[in-house]
């Protein structure tokens, strides 16, 4: 017979009646055994289960824990982010900077642009190239200089003898070699500065685009950082529920 102890337990009594002592003591030890087993197996197969869902949803974690945070690198990566708190603060020193770069570069180019147009009208040949212009290339300056110095002599001796002159002719020669030098390296120097120009427009725009992109570029990124949080903080739980 089984009945309970009291009405506000879940223990209960378990007698048997046998005429035989011992062997009802051994039915008893027997039943409660067989109970324990069945309880036991009961509850190893909900921890058996709820395990294997754990480790299930353990590994899919895991993998989207690292799919998350490879995208957040990723992302930082591509849109070179290191502080995005900072971020606009610094786009707007590096602007000032490159926009100061540019001004220096386009009046060089402006320069270099205006003297290329001179030295390719004719009427300008045999005459002194303007110099001190702010050009800033050390070997075409000397190089203006030097022709300037013999143009200077040219005109000097012109002034008391013919262009027939033994020494105006060589003055003339050196002159005229001189000249497609000084346009072919004034030429040079525009390309380059033109390619300079065009690396610091896109320095320019990158810095500039990035100001104008920050509060997305935040959204997005605290989106990855949100979802990195729920998911590692989910991954924690489960690994203590997997110890329990």
């Amino acid at each position: 017979a089984v009945a309970p102890t009291s009405k506000t337990t879940t223990v209960a009594n378990v007698s048997y009646l046998d005429t035989n002592r011992e062997r009802a003591i051994d039915f008893l030890n027997t039943l409660m055994e067989s109970y324990n087993e069945d309880a036991n197996e009961d509850k190893n197969e909900v921890a058996m289960k709820t395990e294997e869902f754990i480790k299930e949803r353990l590994d899919t974690i895991r993998g989207e824990l690292d799919m998350t945070e490879g995208e957040l690198e990723n992302y930082k990566k591509s849109n070179e982010l290191v502080n995005l708190a900072n971020d606009a603060t610094d786009a707007l020193t590096n602007i000032n900077e490159y926009r100061k770069q540019q001004t220096e570069l386009q009046t060089q180019i402006n320069i270099v642009n205006g003297l290329i147009s001179w030295m390719s009208k004719p009427a300008n040949a045999m005459d002194v190239i303007p110099a001190n212009l702010g050009i800033n290339d050390a070997n075409l300056n000397k190089m203006i200089s030097d022709y300037n110095g013999y143009v200077l002599q040219r005109n000097r001796l012109l002034k008391s003898s013919s262009e027939e002159h033994t020494y105006v002719q060589r003055l003339t020669a050196q002159i005229e070699e001189m000249w497609p030098s000084i346009k072919a390296s004034v030429e040079a120097i525009k390309e380059d500065l033109d390619m300079q120009k065009k690396s610091i427009d896109k320095q320019y725009n990158r810095f500039s685009g990035r100001i104008g992109s920050t509060p997305t570029q935040e959204r997005v990124l605290n989106n990855f950082t949100r979802q990195q949080e729920i998911k590692a903080g989910l991954y924690l739980m489960l690994l203590e529920k997997r110890e329990e």
